[in-house]
């Protein structure tokens, strides 16, 4: 091991020549060239003036420092493994376009205080630290690569054209409060082959992409684990902003996805995973696909759609993935053209938050736990689910919360309501001229309509229970309530109080509970009726009236 110094100024770095190097500061030249286990030194006494060095072949060595003199343009093609430290002043010029290796072992410290490297970076250090004594900048036309070894971002940024890690190899990057930037154009971003590639730091990682125009790949897969073990890329946070281009192949993204400030186009290309909050862009386009989009978050997240109609099926929870508990922060609309997109609830949460998700006309919300073991939980919050086709239970422990209001569950089309039986804390409101079909022995906080001409079919021989009744049609357009069996009655239930409804058509219909149901003047008995009043409710004022 030995230190070999730059002097003479301006020349050429190979694997012969030893016109250059000196075994002692502004020493005499003639020495060796720099092994791997040689510290290269440019320093004061390597030259009294700006210069080049121009790297040519496959150039190696310990420790590298320019940190002193005259600062040295690097030029040319040659490659650089390092095996030791980086260090390089804030005027040198690193024009060289041959890629520099990080090959240590052990821990080492890489330095650039700004210079930005026009050459593709590699960490490839089997058991290695690269630790970064400040940000790192490299030429925005290049993928650099993390083959092994562990980089330590020391909370400084790293800014790559692409960025790749596919060995299966060790690998781990901590970010601290560090940011990754991913700057480049038509690049190829993949981290795959993931079973041994870790992410770790206090600060959400995150993979910004910005300006430029043309088109991104990524595929970042299986992040701190494999797939089954539900950790499919859920440690990187990625961010698009300020851009017109186009992202593809993008299938299994991260633990956040923000595109805030976005306008170019995200091209969805099969499965996508979204194990955190998701931001879309007002001015992106989200392409149509038939591949489901499944949010499993660990926790809570948070989707914000800005207005954009999503282009693909949704499910919320996957097996072998944590429950999350999916909240809107805005409307979710599923592509509003004819289509059979849809939501399956197969385990966690669906809050509204307040908000409206409407399915693609001929699409389903379906709760569906097709493995058992999980949970299902809508939480309404004032929020609405639209069901131009249906509202479908198949099985799983389901539940619904009301939360700060029931909301509702509004049926927009001729549809069926397949409630399983369950307790819905909610309102069902009939919103189509049209017929709605429930079945099941369900519980409703209120059933409800929104067009006067809607025709409500109950299951026959069975009850459905409402704390509140709050159907009525107008005239000349009744709204009709029928059994699903003709001749057999469907019994509504409510357990106290009055109901007042008016301009009815009432077929096969038994009412009971304890409540006293009046179906109005106005209505009409078509036929096999019992507990329905055919007549006006008790006028309230009137009644207080009579108390006075």
């Amino acid at each position: 091991m030995a230190n070999r110094y730059w002097v003479g100024g301006m020349g050429t770095w190979d694997t012969t020549s030893t016109a250059n190097w000196s075994t002692t500061s502004g020493g005499a030249s003639g020495a060796s060239v720099p092994t791997a286990a040689d510290s290269v030194i440019f320093d004061a006494n390597s030259n009294g003036a700006p210069y080049t060095v121009t790297l040519t072949g496959a150039l190696t060595c310990l420790d590298f420092t320019a940190t002193a003199g005259f600062a040295p343009t690097f030029s040319s093609t040659g490659t650089l493994t390092v095996s030791g430290n980086f260090s390089i002043m804030s005027t040198v010029v690193w024009n060289a376009t041959g890629a520099i290796t990080f090959n240590s072992t052990t821990s080492v410290t890489i330095t650039t205080n700004g210079v930005s490297l026009q050459c593709n970076v590699v960490f490839n250090g089997v058991g290695g630290t690269f630790n970064l004594g400040g940000a790192l900048t490299t030429s925005s036309t290049l993928t650099s690569n993390l083959t092994t070894g562990t980089i330590n971002m020391n909370n400084y940024n790293m800014s790559f054209g692409g960025f790749q890690s596919t060995s299966g190899l060790s690998r781990t990057i901590n970010f601290g409060t560090g940011i990754m930037y991913i700057t480049g154009i038509a690049l190829n971003n993949n981290i795959s082959s993931t079973a041994n590639f870790f992410i770790t730091g206090t600060n959400p990682s995150q993979i910004v992409t910005y300006t430029g125009s043309g088109a991104m790949s990524f595929s970042h897969q299986n992040v701190n684990g494999t797939q089954a073990a539900g950790t499919w890329g859920r440690e990187i946070y990625y961010k698009f902003i300020a851009g017109t281009y186009s992202i593809s192949s993008f299938n299994s993204t991260g633990r956040s996805c923000d595109f805030t400030g976005f306008s170019g186009t995200w091209s969805k290309g099969g499965i996508n995973y979204i194990p955190g909050d998701l931001v879309l862009s007002s001015t992106m386009l989200v392409p149509s696909s038939a591949s489901t989009t499944f949010f499993n978050a660990s926790g809570t997240q948070y989707i914000t759609l800005a207005g954009k109609e999503w282009q693909q099926p949704i499910t919320i929870g996957t097996s072998g993935f944590p429950s999350p508990t999916v909240v809107l922060n805005d409307a979710f609309l599923i592509q509003s053209t004819a289509s059979t997109k849809g939501v399956t609830l197969y385990g966690g949460t669906l809050n509204l938050n307040g908000n409206t998700m409407t399915m693609a006309p001929s699409g389903v919300f379906t709760v569906n736990d097709s493995a058992a073991g999980q949970t299902q939980n809508i939480t309404f919050n004032g929020g609405t689910i639209v069901c131009p086709l249906g509202f479908t239970y198949t099985s799983g422990n389901f539940t619904t919360t009301a939360g700060t209001s029931p909301g509702k569950i509004s049926m927009t089309g001729t549809a069926t309501f397949a409630g399983g039986g369950k307790t819905y804390n909610t309102n069902l409101s009939a919103d189509v001229a049209g017929t709605i079909t429930i079945t099941g022995a369900n519980t409703f906080t209120s059933i409800s309509n929104g067009v006067t001409n809607a025709a409500l079919v109950f299951p026959a021989s069975t009850t459905t229970t409402v704390t509140n009744w709050n159907v009525s049609g107008v005239v000349a357009s009744l709204c009709t309530i029928t059994s699903s069996a003709p001749g057999t009655q469907a019994t509504l239930s409510k357990s106290s109080g009055t109901v007042s409804s008016n301009y009815l058509s009432l077929k096969d219909s038994a009412a009971t509970g304890g409540a006293t149901w009046y179906a109005g003047a106005n209505s009409t008995n078509v036929s096999n009726n019992t507990g329905w009043l055919f007549s006006n409710a008790p006028s309230t004022a009137g009644f207080l009236m009579f108390l006075r």
